[in-house]
Protein backbone atom coordinates (compact mmCIF):
# COMPACT_ATOMS: atom_id res chain seq x y z
CA UNK A 1 0.00 0.00 0.00
CA UNK A 2 1.01 3.57 -0.37
CA UNK A 3 3.38 5.18 2.05
CA UNK A 4 2.27 8.41 1.19
CA UNK A 5 0.11 10.81 -0.82
CA UNK A 6 -0.43 9.19 -4.28
CA UNK A 7 -1.42 10.26 -7.85
CA UNK A 8 -2.52 6.90 -9.66
CA UNK A 9 -3.12 7.80 -13.94
CA UNK A 10 -5.42 5.34 -15.71
CA UNK A 11 -4.72 6.36 -19.18
CA UNK A 12 -5.20 4.23 -21.99
CA UNK A 13 -6.38 4.94 -25.74
CA UNK A 14 -9.83 5.78 -26.38
CA UNK A 15 -12.49 3.71 -26.32
CA UNK A 16 -9.99 0.82 -25.37
CA UNK A 17 -11.55 -0.55 -22.03
CA UNK A 18 -9.58 2.75 -20.53
CA UNK A 19 -12.98 3.67 -18.31
CA UNK A 20 -13.41 -0.58 -17.37
CA UNK A 21 -9.69 -0.12 -16.31
CA UNK A 22 -10.90 3.44 -14.42
CA UNK A 23 -13.12 1.78 -12.32
CA UNK A 24 -11.05 -1.56 -11.49
CA UNK A 25 -8.63 0.99 -10.08
CA UNK A 26 -11.50 2.90 -8.54
CA UNK A 27 -13.33 0.34 -6.68
CA UNK A 28 -10.04 -1.44 -4.93
CA UNK A 29 -8.92 1.64 -4.08
CA UNK A 30 -12.47 3.10 -2.77
CA UNK A 31 -12.27 -0.67 -0.67
CA UNK A 32 -9.68 0.42 1.49
CA UNK A 33 -9.98 1.35 4.92
CA UNK A 34 -6.88 3.18 4.79
CA UNK A 35 -7.28 5.05 1.58
CA UNK A 36 -11.13 5.47 0.94
CA UNK A 37 -11.42 8.57 3.83
CA UNK A 38 -8.76 10.33 1.97
CA UNK A 39 -9.35 9.45 -1.77
CA UNK A 40 -11.13 11.07 -4.55
CA UNK A 41 -10.82 10.23 -8.35
CA UNK A 42 -12.72 11.64 -11.48
CA UNK A 43 -12.02 12.80 -15.08
CA UNK A 44 -9.01 15.00 -16.63
CA UNK A 45 -11.45 17.72 -17.79
CA UNK A 46 -13.11 17.89 -14.47
CA UNK A 47 -9.85 18.62 -12.47
CA UNK A 48 -11.02 21.92 -11.18
CA UNK A 49 -14.19 20.06 -9.74
CA UNK A 50 -12.55 17.35 -7.98
CA UNK A 51 -11.74 17.54 -4.34
CA UNK A 52 -8.13 17.19 -3.76
CA UNK A 53 -7.30 14.27 -1.70
CA UNK A 54 -4.41 12.37 -0.43
CA UNK A 55 -5.20 9.57 -2.79
CA UNK A 56 -6.24 11.03 -6.75
CA UNK A 57 -7.26 8.43 -8.93
CA UNK A 58 -7.65 10.47 -12.43
CA UNK A 59 -8.49 9.08 -16.05
CA UNK A 60 -6.74 11.19 -18.90
CA UNK A 61 -6.32 9.84 -22.92
CA UNK A 62 -4.31 12.54 -24.09
CA UNK A 63 -0.20 12.36 -23.13
CA UNK A 64 0.67 14.26 -20.00
CA UNK A 65 3.82 15.03 -19.16
CA UNK A 66 3.44 17.61 -15.93
CA UNK A 67 0.92 14.80 -14.88
CA UNK A 68 3.14 11.94 -15.44
CA UNK A 69 6.09 13.72 -13.57
CA UNK A 70 3.58 14.33 -10.46
CA UNK A 71 2.06 10.40 -10.62
CA UNK A 72 2.72 7.40 -8.25
CA UNK A 73 1.87 4.88 -10.67
CA UNK A 74 0.09 4.69 -14.09
CA UNK A 75 -2.06 2.10 -16.10
CA UNK A 76 -3.01 1.94 -19.23
CA UNK A 77 -4.99 0.40 -22.04
CA UNK A 78 -4.83 0.13 -25.51
CA UNK A 79 -6.12 -1.85 -28.77
CA UNK A 80 -5.97 -2.78 -32.31
CA UNK A 81 -6.11 1.44 -33.65
CA UNK A 82 -8.94 -0.02 -36.40
CA UNK A 83 -10.63 -1.02 -33.83
CA UNK A 84 -10.39 1.83 -31.63
CA UNK A 85 -10.90 4.52 -34.76
CA UNK A 86 -14.22 2.52 -35.32
CA UNK A 87 -15.50 2.78 -32.22
CA UNK A 88 -14.87 6.33 -32.15
CA UNK A 89 -16.99 6.73 -35.15
CA UNK A 90 -19.91 4.56 -34.12
CA UNK A 91 -19.84 6.76 -30.44
CA UNK A 92 -18.79 9.69 -31.34
CA UNK A 93 -19.16 10.32 -35.19
CA UNK A 94 -15.42 10.88 -35.73
CA UNK A 95 -14.84 9.78 -38.81
CA UNK A 96 -11.40 7.90 -39.48
CA UNK A 97 -8.74 9.16 -40.66
CA UNK A 98 -4.80 8.55 -41.09
CA UNK A 99 -3.95 11.53 -38.81
CA UNK A 100 -6.26 9.97 -36.35
CA UNK A 101 -4.42 6.62 -37.07
CA UNK A 102 -0.71 8.62 -36.54
CA UNK A 103 -2.06 10.13 -33.44
CA UNK A 104 -3.15 7.13 -31.53
CA UNK A 105 -0.20 5.51 -32.31
CA UNK A 106 2.35 8.25 -30.83
CA UNK A 107 0.31 8.27 -27.81
CA UNK A 108 0.68 4.53 -27.71
CA UNK A 109 4.68 4.93 -27.69
CA UNK A 110 4.63 7.50 -24.84
CA UNK A 111 2.34 6.23 -22.80
CA UNK A 112 4.25 2.53 -22.94
CA UNK A 113 7.19 4.30 -21.98
CA UNK A 114 6.14 5.22 -18.34
CA UNK A 115 2.84 2.64 -17.68
CA UNK A 116 3.52 0.58 -14.78
CA UNK A 117 0.56 -1.99 -15.50
CA UNK A 118 -0.95 -2.20 -19.49
CA UNK A 119 -4.08 -3.56 -20.34
CA UNK A 120 -4.52 -4.75 -24.15
CA UNK A 121 -8.04 -4.47 -24.54
CA UNK A 122 -8.25 -8.16 -26.29
CA UNK A 123 -6.59 -9.64 -23.36
CA UNK A 124 -9.09 -7.98 -20.90
CA UNK A 125 -12.09 -9.39 -22.99
CA UNK A 126 -10.56 -13.34 -22.32
CA UNK A 127 -9.19 -12.75 -18.52
CA UNK A 128 -10.76 -9.77 -16.31
CA UNK A 129 -9.55 -11.50 -13.63
CA UNK A 130 -6.19 -11.44 -14.48
CA UNK A 131 -6.30 -7.85 -14.53
CA UNK A 132 -7.66 -7.30 -11.18
CA UNK A 133 -4.74 -9.60 -10.30
CA UNK A 134 -1.88 -6.78 -11.44
CA UNK A 135 -4.21 -4.10 -10.15
CA UNK A 136 -4.17 -5.42 -6.42
CA UNK A 137 -0.22 -6.68 -6.68
CA UNK A 138 0.79 -3.05 -7.66
CA UNK A 139 -1.31 -1.32 -5.10
CA UNK A 140 0.49 -3.90 -2.43
CA UNK A 141 -3.62 -4.95 -1.47
CA UNK A 142 -4.43 -7.93 0.44
CA UNK A 143 -7.34 -10.32 0.64
CA UNK A 144 -8.96 -9.46 -2.45
CA UNK A 145 -11.45 -11.64 -4.83
CA UNK A 146 -10.93 -10.70 -8.49
CA UNK A 147 -14.27 -12.04 -9.22
CA UNK A 148 -15.88 -9.63 -7.06
CA UNK A 149 -14.31 -6.78 -7.76
CA UNK A 150 -15.38 -7.64 -11.63
CA UNK A 151 -18.59 -8.32 -10.73
CA UNK A 152 -18.98 -5.14 -8.99
CA UNK A 153 -17.95 -3.64 -12.45
CA UNK A 154 -20.27 -5.48 -14.86
CA UNK A 155 -23.05 -3.64 -12.48
CA UNK A 156 -21.60 -0.03 -12.94
CA UNK A 157 -23.41 2.15 -15.82
CA UNK A 158 -24.49 5.62 -16.58
CA UNK A 159 -27.27 5.19 -14.79
CA UNK A 160 -25.69 3.89 -12.26
CA UNK A 161 -26.42 6.14 -8.21
CA UNK A 162 -24.11 9.35 -8.45
CA UNK A 163 -23.76 12.86 -9.39
CA UNK A 164 -23.72 12.76 -13.73
CA UNK A 165 -23.53 15.31 -16.66
CA UNK A 166 -26.16 14.59 -19.50
CA UNK A 167 -23.10 12.84 -21.05
CA UNK A 168 -21.33 10.96 -18.59
CA UNK A 169 -21.26 9.88 -14.88
CA UNK A 170 -19.31 12.02 -13.10
CA UNK A 171 -17.49 9.16 -10.88
CA UNK A 172 -17.71 6.15 -12.64
CA UNK A 173 -17.23 8.15 -16.15
CA UNK A 174 -19.04 6.06 -18.04
CA UNK A 175 -21.12 7.49 -20.94
CA UNK A 176 -24.83 7.13 -22.34
CA UNK A 177 -24.79 3.90 -24.14
CA UNK A 178 -20.90 3.68 -23.60
CA UNK A 179 -20.44 0.33 -25.53
CA UNK A 180 -20.93 0.23 -29.38
CA UNK A 181 -19.21 -3.15 -30.27
CA UNK A 182 -17.02 -4.69 -28.24
CA UNK A 183 -15.51 -7.42 -30.54
CA UNK A 184 -12.20 -7.59 -32.17
CA UNK A 185 -12.46 -6.58 -35.62
CA UNK A 186 -15.48 -4.37 -35.43
CA UNK A 187 -13.31 -2.22 -37.76
CA UNK A 188 -13.97 -4.27 -40.72
CA UNK A 189 -16.82 -2.92 -42.74
CA UNK A 190 -16.77 0.62 -41.06
CA UNK A 191 -13.22 2.00 -42.39
CA UNK A 192 -12.65 2.76 -45.84
CA UNK A 193 -10.29 0.11 -47.90
CA UNK A 194 -8.43 2.63 -49.52
CA UNK A 195 -7.83 4.47 -45.61
CA UNK A 196 -7.86 1.20 -44.14
CA UNK A 197 -4.28 0.48 -46.68
CA UNK A 198 -2.59 3.51 -46.01
CA UNK A 199 -3.14 2.94 -42.07
CA UNK A 200 -1.43 -1.10 -42.62
CA UNK A 201 1.42 0.60 -44.67
CA UNK A 202 2.35 3.60 -42.41
CA UNK A 203 1.89 1.67 -39.32
CA UNK A 204 2.87 -2.57 -40.27
CA UNK A 205 5.48 -2.38 -37.39
CA UNK A 206 2.90 -1.20 -34.90
CA UNK A 207 0.83 -3.95 -35.96
CA UNK A 208 3.23 -6.59 -36.18
CA UNK A 209 4.49 -5.26 -32.56
CA UNK A 210 1.56 -5.48 -30.96
CA UNK A 211 0.34 -9.00 -32.53
CA UNK A 212 -2.61 -7.75 -35.13
CA UNK A 213 -3.17 -9.21 -37.94
CA UNK A 214 -3.24 -7.11 -40.94
CA UNK A 215 -5.86 -7.42 -43.98
CA UNK A 216 -3.63 -6.18 -47.13
CA UNK A 217 0.05 -6.79 -46.09
CA UNK A 218 -0.12 -10.23 -45.14
CA UNK A 219 1.01 -12.86 -46.86
CA UNK A 220 -2.75 -14.51 -47.36
CA UNK A 221 -3.81 -11.54 -48.54
CA UNK A 222 -1.00 -10.88 -50.95
CA UNK A 223 -2.00 -14.62 -52.35
CA UNK A 224 -5.64 -13.74 -52.50
CA UNK A 225 -5.23 -10.23 -54.41
CA UNK A 226 -2.50 -11.93 -57.11
CA UNK A 227 -5.54 -14.51 -57.81
CA UNK A 228 -8.33 -12.19 -57.92
CA UNK A 229 -5.94 -10.85 -60.73
CA UNK A 230 -5.53 -13.76 -62.25
CA UNK A 231 -9.17 -14.10 -62.64
CA UNK A 232 -9.66 -10.71 -64.12
CA UNK A 233 -7.08 -11.49 -66.44
CA UNK A 234 -8.97 -14.71 -67.48
CA UNK A 235 -12.36 -13.06 -67.31
CA UNK A 236 -11.20 -9.97 -69.93
CA UNK A 237 -9.75 -13.40 -72.27
CA UNK A 238 -13.35 -15.07 -72.12
CA UNK A 239 -12.21 -17.28 -69.70
CA UNK A 240 -15.49 -17.31 -67.75
CA UNK A 241 -14.98 -20.99 -66.02
CA UNK A 242 -11.21 -20.41 -65.03
CA UNK A 243 -11.77 -16.70 -63.46
CA UNK A 244 -14.40 -18.20 -60.93
CA UNK A 245 -12.18 -20.99 -59.98
CA UNK A 246 -9.45 -18.17 -59.65
CA UNK A 247 -11.95 -15.55 -58.29
CA UNK A 248 -13.12 -18.78 -55.65
CA UNK A 249 -9.36 -19.82 -54.73
CA UNK A 250 -9.36 -15.87 -53.64
CA UNK A 251 -11.89 -15.95 -50.91
CA UNK A 252 -10.26 -19.17 -49.81
CA UNK A 253 -6.82 -18.00 -49.32
CA UNK A 254 -8.70 -14.64 -47.72
CA UNK A 255 -12.30 -14.52 -47.24
CA UNK A 256 -11.58 -10.89 -45.97
CA UNK A 257 -10.97 -9.27 -49.65
CA UNK A 258 -14.16 -7.66 -51.17
CA UNK A 259 -12.58 -7.63 -54.83
CA UNK A 260 -13.13 -11.28 -55.68
CA UNK A 261 -16.73 -11.87 -53.87
CA UNK A 262 -17.88 -8.74 -56.17
CA UNK A 263 -16.39 -10.57 -58.82
CA UNK A 264 -18.07 -13.91 -57.90
CA UNK A 265 -21.44 -11.41 -57.48
CA UNK A 266 -21.40 -10.18 -61.22
CA UNK A 267 -20.42 -13.71 -62.90
CA UNK A 268 -23.15 -15.57 -60.71
CA UNK A 269 -25.21 -12.48 -61.63
CA UNK A 270 -24.41 -13.45 -65.18
CA UNK A 271 -25.34 -16.62 -64.99
CA UNK A 272 -28.54 -16.33 -63.50
CA UNK A 273 -27.59 -17.67 -60.17
CA UNK A 274 -29.35 -14.41 -58.52
CA UNK A 275 -28.77 -15.95 -55.02
CA UNK A 276 -25.21 -17.16 -55.15
CA UNK A 277 -24.92 -13.22 -56.91
CA UNK A 278 -26.84 -11.39 -53.52
CA UNK A 279 -24.52 -13.82 -50.90
CA UNK A 280 -21.67 -12.63 -52.44
CA UNK A 281 -22.45 -8.44 -53.04
CA UNK A 282 -23.54 -8.71 -49.60
CA UNK A 283 -20.57 -10.45 -48.48
CA UNK A 284 -18.16 -7.46 -50.35
CA UNK A 285 -20.81 -4.74 -49.20
CA UNK A 286 -19.80 -6.01 -45.45
CA UNK A 287 -15.95 -5.83 -46.06
CA UNK A 288 -16.60 -2.56 -48.31
CA UNK A 289 -19.63 -0.77 -46.99
CA UNK A 290 -18.75 2.37 -49.14
CA UNK A 291 -17.64 0.49 -52.00
CA UNK A 292 -19.39 2.26 -54.87
CA UNK A 293 -19.39 -0.46 -57.33
CA UNK A 294 -20.23 -3.17 -55.07
CA UNK A 295 -23.01 -0.56 -53.70
CA UNK A 296 -24.66 -0.40 -57.53
CA UNK A 297 -23.97 -4.10 -58.40
CA UNK A 298 -26.08 -5.25 -55.11
CA UNK A 299 -28.82 -2.60 -55.63
CA UNK A 300 -29.65 -3.76 -59.04
CA UNK A 301 -29.67 -7.05 -57.98
CA UNK A 302 -32.15 -6.50 -55.27
CA UNK A 303 -34.24 -4.11 -57.73
CA UNK A 304 -34.07 -7.38 -60.29
CA UNK A 305 -35.87 -9.66 -57.59
CA UNK A 306 -37.93 -6.77 -56.47
CA UNK A 307 -36.77 -6.32 -53.02
CA UNK A 308 -36.96 -2.69 -53.25
CA UNK A 309 -36.44 -2.14 -49.47
CA UNK A 310 -33.26 -4.26 -49.43
CA UNK A 311 -32.32 -1.65 -52.19
CA UNK A 312 -33.15 1.44 -50.10
CA UNK A 313 -31.16 0.96 -47.65
CA UNK A 314 -28.41 0.16 -49.59
CA UNK A 315 -28.70 3.62 -51.14
CA UNK A 316 -29.59 5.32 -47.57
CA UNK A 317 -26.57 3.28 -45.46
CA UNK A 318 -23.64 4.70 -49.17
CA UNK A 319 -25.36 8.41 -48.78
CA UNK A 320 -25.03 8.61 -45.21
CA UNK A 321 -21.43 9.18 -46.04
CA UNK A 322 -21.29 9.87 -49.60
CA UNK A 323 -24.50 12.66 -49.65
CA UNK A 324 -23.33 14.31 -52.37
CA UNK A 325 -23.21 11.35 -54.93
CA UNK A 326 -26.16 12.37 -57.86
CA UNK A 327 -26.47 9.31 -59.55
CA UNK A 328 -27.12 6.84 -56.46
CA UNK A 329 -29.27 9.95 -55.00
CA UNK A 330 -31.69 9.77 -58.13
CA UNK A 331 -31.62 5.95 -58.11
CA UNK A 332 -32.78 6.07 -54.41
CA UNK A 333 -35.35 9.05 -55.21
CA UNK A 334 -36.92 6.14 -57.43
CA UNK A 335 -37.44 3.74 -55.47
CA UNK A 336 -39.29 6.11 -52.37
CA UNK A 337 -42.94 5.15 -51.77
CA UNK A 338 -43.77 8.65 -52.72
CA UNK A 339 -42.49 8.51 -55.93
CA UNK A 340 -45.65 7.58 -58.07
CA UNK A 341 -45.72 4.20 -59.57
CA UNK A 342 -41.69 4.34 -59.46
CA UNK A 343 -41.58 -0.21 -58.77
CA UNK A 344 -43.85 -0.76 -61.30
CA UNK A 345 -42.34 1.45 -63.48
CA UNK A 346 -38.84 0.00 -62.94
CA UNK A 347 -40.83 -3.81 -63.55
CA UNK A 348 -41.68 -3.04 -67.00
CA UNK A 349 -38.41 -1.55 -67.91
CA UNK A 350 -36.36 -4.58 -66.68
CA UNK A 351 -38.87 -6.89 -68.48
CA UNK A 352 -38.55 -5.45 -72.12
CA UNK A 353 -34.66 -4.98 -71.36
CA UNK A 354 -32.71 -7.23 -74.02
CA UNK A 355 -30.06 -9.40 -72.57
CA UNK A 356 -27.36 -7.54 -74.12
CA UNK A 357 -27.98 -4.89 -71.68
CA UNK A 358 -27.28 -7.13 -68.87
CA UNK A 359 -23.85 -5.92 -66.68
CA UNK A 360 -20.88 -7.22 -69.12
CA UNK A 361 -18.27 -9.45 -66.86
CA UNK A 362 -15.38 -8.14 -68.58
CA UNK A 363 -15.92 -5.07 -67.74
CA UNK A 364 -17.11 -5.59 -64.24
CA UNK A 365 -13.85 -7.11 -62.92
CA UNK A 366 -12.49 -4.60 -59.98
CA UNK A 367 -9.23 -3.83 -61.20
CA UNK A 368 -7.44 -0.83 -62.23
CA UNK A 369 -7.46 -1.64 -65.74
CA UNK A 370 -11.35 -1.56 -65.92
CA UNK A 371 -10.95 2.12 -64.61
CA UNK A 372 -11.28 3.76 -67.62
CA UNK A 373 -15.10 2.09 -68.15
CA UNK A 374 -16.72 4.83 -66.76
CA UNK A 375 -20.11 3.63 -68.89
CA UNK A 376 -20.48 0.41 -66.80
CA UNK A 377 -21.71 0.32 -63.29
CA UNK A 378 -19.84 -2.35 -61.93
CA UNK A 379 -16.49 -1.16 -62.70
CA UNK A 380 -14.46 0.95 -60.89
CA UNK A 381 -15.34 5.07 -60.81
Amino acid sequence: MFSDSALIIAAGMPRSASTWLYNAARLLLSSSPSISQQFSCGWIGDWENIPKKKYMLIKVHRYNESLVDQSKCILYSYRDIRDALASSFRKFGQVPSIEAADALVSQYEKWMNVANVVMRYESMLDDKESIITQLVHLFGMQNIDPARIVENIERISYQSQGSKNATYHNVNLYHRGHMTDGRHGSWKGLIDSNLLKQIEEKHQEWFEKCGYRIRYLSIESIQANALNQQGEDLFVKGDIEGALNAFTKAIEVNSDLAAPHNNLGVLFWQKGQIENAVKHFVKALEIEPLNRNTILNCADVFKSLQRFEGARQIYSSYLKRNPDDTEIKSALLQLQPEHKASQEIYRLTEETKPDAQRPSAETAACSSKSAQATTNPLGET
